[in-house]
């Protein structure tokens, strides 16, 4: 999950700061290869967080 994250919005976030030309493709890797390992970081520790609260919702439904 975290890879395509990181993939797809790197792409978007780099086509839109840079413009899409030729080199669209290497900025984008770069900025992937710089992005990836950091949003897989966060994935491993907001994961816990994030399904402790879905479940906290699932059981404490809005009344």
């Amino acid at each position: 999950m975290s890879l395509l994250m990181a993939a797809l919005m790197c792409l978007i976030v780099t086509a839109i700061n840079t413009g899409i030309d030729a080199e669209l493709g290497r900025r984008w890797l770069q900025a992937f290869v710089l992005v990836w390992p950091i949003a897989f970081a966060v994935l491993l520790v907001l994961r816990p967080v994030a399904l402790r609260l879905t479940a906290w919702m699932v059981e404490h439904p809005p009344q």
